[in-house]
Parts: structure tokens; sequence; C-alpha cells
């Protein structure tokens, strides 16, 4: 805990940093000690690899997140806190270190295989029923959305609940918006009662008010919506 508050509290001191690295680094060799990682230190060490430029940093925290990989057991949450996007893009990078270039190769190997066994709805709930909202493949899959169609019936239709209160809400991103947009369009296109549901719940007031979102890709989502 201690160094997770560390490491937060210095994201800009690259050498503090670095020493902070090192010692997460020797850590992560011990699984009992790993396994504790997921208490709030995991989305440190991802948002630590996805904001730091420096490259000595960026190989220890990068050496750490392997050896967490390579468990299997936090992967999933890995994941869902981005590392499989970051591990993408880092991919296409030039890389003066070849270590830095086989860990990713490593983690990128591990983290696909992981992602195409977890369930493609199973993460869909996960990611909508956290608020994190994102482009991520199922939202644009027809394949998904003709096949899962009915588990979103599931709580009195839940998750199209909480996509039309992402629709209200005033901390809402114009992305999250675009995206629930997106989704409850989907929905009222593939359920057979969709539409009606949709209106019963009052979602085709607020996609009309979104028309007049400040935001041109909103208003252009509420369009399509």
């Amino acid at each position: 805990a201690r160094l997770s508050s560390l490491a937060a509290s210095y994201k800009t001191n690259n050498t503090f940093l670095y020493k902070i690295g090192l010692n997460l680094w020797l850590l992560s060799y011990n699984e009992a000690v790993c396994l504790q990682f997921a208490d709030g230190l995991l989305g440190v060490l991802v948002d630590i690899v996805r904001t730091v430029e420096a490259e000595k940093v960026l190989r220890v925290f990068l050496a750490c997140l392997k050896n967490l990989v390579a468990l299997r057991r936090l992967n999933e949450d890995l994941i869902d806190l981005g590392l499989l996007k970051i591990i993408n893009l880092f991919s296409t990078r030039a890389w003066n270190d070849d270590d830095v270039v086989e860990d990713i190769k490593q983690m990128s190997e591990a983290l696909h295989r992981d992602y195409k066994e977890l369930s493609t709805f199973e993460k869909y709930h996960k990611e909508v029923m956290a608020g994190r909202l994102d482009w991520t493949p199922a939202h644009t899959n027809e394949t998904f959305w003709r096949e899962n169609i009915n588990k979103f019936e599931k709580g009195e239709f839940e998750l199209i609940r909480v996509l039309g209160a992402t629709l209200k809400s005033p901390d809402a991103s114009p992305k999250s918006i675009c995206v629930a947009l997106n989704d409850i369009g989907e929905f009222a296109r593939n359920h057979a009662r969709g539409k009606n549901i949709i209106a019963e719940m009052g979602g085709k007031e607020r996609v009309m008010e979104l028309l007049n979102h400040e935001d041109a890709t909103v208003r252009k989502h509420a369009l399509l919506c």
C-alpha cells in the first residue's frame, strides 16, 4: 500500500519512480505478494506505463507487469484497466532496449490469449456496469448483438437502464454518451421490442435532446441512434 501511494504521488519524478519500480519488480517474483497488487496497485502500474515517457522507467515497470501477466490470475483485471490497449500501442513503437521489446511481445501474446478466452458478453456487462464505456470491439460487432440480444432482458433490462442513465448523467464524457447511444440503437434494432422498451424508459426523449448537444460527435450518434 505504501509503495502504491508513493508511485501514484511521484509519477512525474522519474528518478524516484525508477527506484519504486525496482522494488515492485523484485516483489513481483513472489506470487503471494503479486496477488495483493490487485488491491489498488494494478491501476497505478497501468497508469504509470500509460503516461511515463522515460524508457528507463518504463522498462522496469514493464518488467514488473510481465511477471504479473505471467501469473494469469490478474490478467482479466489488467485487461479491464486497459493494459492490452497500451501493449498493442507499444508493439508499434521503436525501442532501444531489446529486453523491452521481448517483454512487450510476451505480454501481448499472453493478454491476447486470455482476452479471447474471456466471455465477450461478460466483458461487455462488466464494462457497462463499471461505467467505463469505451469503443471495445463488442459495441460495433453485429454478431455480438445478434447472438446476445436476449441476454439484455436480464434484471428487467438492467444494462439498458444503465446505458440510459449514462445519457442523462451530467458527468458522462462525450465518448461515453456516444457509446451508450450506439448500444441503445443496436438494442432497438436487434430486439423484437427494442424500440418500445427504449420509449417506455424515456430514452427516446433523451436521444432527441442530445440532437442539440454541444459536441458534434454526440449529435451525430444521436441522429444515428
